[in-house]
């Protein structure tokens, strides 16, 4: 069930504050119009007929078609290959762009104008009067000759090529009524596109012939101009010597480098010695002279001499040491004498070790020199001899260069010459007249399947026809039943209400003769089958009341009917006596003066009642009658003579609904048809709440709406439509809730 709306506060006629209806459309469904399931269950049967018929409709029309319109259809399926160049055939690859392009170049030239008239005009029209006799006889002009025009014409309609998909194949196809017919065209077509596209391809074979013959002439002017210049080359410059040349120059570089790298390592020995001997002279304590100085020096002619002589003199030392003894004249003699010569031999050490010394410094230096003007040769040498030979290699690389030159020129003439030969055999094969060594020619076209005369039909096919018949004829019926059902306004359930806006649904009940339980009448269903679905729909809709009316603290509830035999009068009982059964206090009044049924239908008298309380000739108390159902009284319409339907808009009667809630939780007033008298918008403004009741199938949304804004117009709030009568097919789901309901009744009264 919906829920309450937010409340929204006012006076009632019993001085207490109640809650409006929310203005909101959020119960509406939105754009839902109809519900699927449900269709499926109402129109099933339709349904299946539709799908029945229509097997049978496709069935009687591919029989129909199969005698009075045939299509037979023959076709020819080429295989495509990749460029005939002798580059792609070196290559071993196929280009997939340039073979798609290709294929659907030759697809739409199989069946183009040129090729199809072409057929047309170089085939007698006698023969094709015989070969297809009755495609030919549709195109006779008034003088009975062959129309080219219009065969030519329904040629193209009826010839087709296409790729198919991920293939190189490419299907050519003729559809006509006849089978032999159609072969016959599409063999026709066939040969007259083959020998198109050997027109073509010996055209285009043509031209390529002469582009290759001039390429050849003008490689054949460069390879001649080459060998002239490189033999000239050749015997100016004498590739021997040059060659003799180049490898003596090799070899003086190599000498050259040898001695190069000798005298850099003896210049680098000197300069490193002359760097130590300026260290030495360049010492801040002085000169200090390495040993091997010291060691030159003695080696002086001067310098050994008085060497020898100290030591001949330190031989007769030692000896008059032994003859003469120490003390001997002799011996100091001798010893004196040995000693002027050591310090002769110092002074002349050290007069002679700072010449030597620069003399050693000026010899290192003049070397230095020397090695470097050595390297400055022997570099200038080898720059020179360099650059000869660089130009001795020169002459030799521009002599191979023409020679490889030469060569590749040779090469590509070969190989143009070979694509020469395989143009020129092509060439030839294209002039034979056998059919065989024809379609080698066309060597990017290869038929693989011919075009034979069909024996079956490839239009109409009953495994198409049935369900084409199912689908045309159970779509237009189920487009039939959707346009019904949208266009149909009558409320059948709840999922109507639903669609329009701002209209809650206060509950259902559904047609009496769905209750198993089976109440002798519908009116007293809540007594008299108190366990069945009728009354425990009536429960639900009285819960969802109570709730909101206990909420906004209303008592008074109008039920309110669209059209007669809504039902409103029923609900009014119904709900009286589900809401008295939950110990609630309740009157329920019959306001409808116009065909009061309440006291018939409780048993009660029809006088005194609401009329004549509200004439003044009685009172509310001596007016209400007690029931059979505890906490349940009535108040009737009362007498025929006081029954106005002006005392409803009148102040007495909010002064008699006032009395009545004070004395009762629940007052529930019945009254006219909304359609039929203004009564149930006069006592909206009287009482806190109104019930809208529809019966399915008899009222329209647009009336529904119309009466829903009158009712809301009013004071008091509009608690929503209960729809009524409502049939178990119409709902969708109604029949398995409402088994289930009564299953479960049953297994509890057991």
């Amino acid at each position: 069930m919906p829920t309450a709306p937010a409340a929204r506060v006012m006076p009632s006629s019993s001085g207490r504050p109640r809650a409006a209806q929310q203005q909101s459309s959020a119960s509406s469904v939105g754009n839902v119009t109809i519900d699927p399931v449900r269709l499926l269950k109402k129109y099933r049967w339709v349904l299946a007929g539709a799908v029945v018929v229509g097997a049978i409709l496709g069935g009687i029309a591919h029989f129909a078609l199969l005698r009075l319109h045939p299509v037979y259809a023959s076709s020819t399926i080429f295989e495509m290959a990749g460029p005939k160049t002798e580059a792609a055939r070196k290559e071993d690859s196929v280009d997939t762009e340039e073979l798609e392009r290709f294929m659907k170049t030759q697809a739409v030239a199989m069946t183009s104008n040129r090729v199809l008239t072409a057929f047309l005009e170089r085939t007698d029209p006698m023969v094709l009067q015989a070969e297809a006799s009755e495609w030919a006889s549709n195109f006779k002009d008034g003088g009975g000759q062959f129309d080219r025009v219009s065969a030519f014409e329904d040629l193209e309609d009826i010839s087709r090529a296409s790729v198919i998909p991920e293939t190189q194949y490419i299907e050519l196809s003729v559809r006509t009524q006849d089978a032999g017919d159609a072969a016959y065209l599409c063999k026709k077509i066939r040969e007259f596109y083959l020998a198109d596209l050997g027109s073509q391809e010996k055209t285009e074979n043509d031209k390529q012939l002469a582009s290759i013959n001039k390429q050849i002439a003008d490689l054949n002017g460069l390879i001649e101009s080459l060998q002239a210049e490189r033999e000239e080359l050749m015997r100016d410059e004498g590739v021997e010597s040059v060659q003799e040349n180049a490898n003596h120059k090799y070899q003086e570089i190599g000498v050259v480098n040898v001695q190069l790298a000798e005298i850099l390592v003896n210049r680098d020995a000197a300069l490193q010695m002359l760097s130590r001997f300026e260290q030495l002279l360049n010492a801040p304590g002085g000169v200090q002279f390495p040993d091997d100085i010291r060691m030159a020096i003695d080696g002086l002619p001067t310098m050994q001499y008085l060497i020898q002589t100290i030591n001949q003199l330190e031989a007769q030392v030692r000896k008059l040491q032994l003859e003469v003894g120490e003390q001997h004249i002799m011996l100091v003699q001798m010893r004196n004498t040995l000693a002027g010569q050591k310090a002769q031999l110092e002074a002349t050490r050290e007069t002679e070790m700072p010449r030597f010394f620069s003399a050693q410094i000026e010899e290192m230096r003049s070397a230095v020199a020397t090695f470097d003007r050595q390297v400055a040769e022997l570099e200038l040498r080898k720059e020179k001899l360099g650059t000869e030979l660089e130009q001795l290699t020169t002459i030799l690389r521009t002599i191979n260069d023409m020679g490889d030159s030469i060569k590749d020129k040779q090469s590509r003439l070969n190989d143009l010459e070979g694509e020469k030969g395989n143009l020129e055999a092509l060439q030839y094969l294209a002039t034979q007249t056998d059919e065989y060594q024809r379609r080698l020619y066309i060597s990017r076209v290869r038929v693989v399947q011919y075009e034979s005369i069909p024996d079956l039909p490839s239009f109409p096919q009953l495994k198409l026809m049935v369900p084409a018949g199912v689908f045309l004829f159970g779509g237009l019926v189920g487009v039939i039943v959707v346009l019904r059902e949208l266009l149909d306004q009558r409320v059948k359930g709840a999922s109507d209400i639903a669609l329009i806006p701002k209209t809650r649904v206060v509950g259902v009940v559904t047609q009496a003769a769905t209750d198993s339980t089976g109440p002798k009448a519908v009116e007293t269903a809540f007594r008299d089958q108190p366990s069945g679905v009728i009354a425990e729909q009536f429960r639900q809709v009285r819960t969802h009341l109570q709730k909101r009316m206990q909420q906004s603290g209303h008592r008074t509830l109008l039920i309110a009917a669209g059209m007669p035999e809504s039902g409103a009068t029923t609900s009014a009982i119904n709900l009286a006596m589900a809401f008295s059964a939950s110990d609630k206090k309740v009157l329920l009044i019959d306001a409808n003066l116009r065909r009061p049924g309440i006291h018939r239908l409780l048993g009660r008298s029809e006088s005194p009642g609401l009329c004549d309380v509200l004439a003044s000739s009685e009172t509310l108390d001596s007016a209400i009658q007690q029931t059979d159902r505890d906490n349940l009284d009535v108040l009737t319409a009362g007498s025929r003579q006081n029954r106005m339907s002006e005392y409803l808009a009148g102040e007495t009667m909010g002064r008699v609904l006032a009395e009545a809630s004070a004395k009762y939780d629940m007052v529930i007033i019945d009254t006219s048809p909304a359609i039929v008298s203004g009564d149930a918008s006069a006592l909206a403004n009287r009482c806190d709440a109104s019930l809208l009741v529809v019966r399915a199938l008899s009222e329209k949304r647009g009336l529904v709406a119309r009466l829903r804004n009158e009712l809301d117009e009013g004071r008091g709030e509009f608690m929503g439509v209960l729809v009524n009568g409502v049939r178990h097919a119409a709902g969708g789901y109604l029949k398995k809730n409402i088994q289930v309901t009564h299953a479960y009744q049953k297994n509890a009264e057991g």
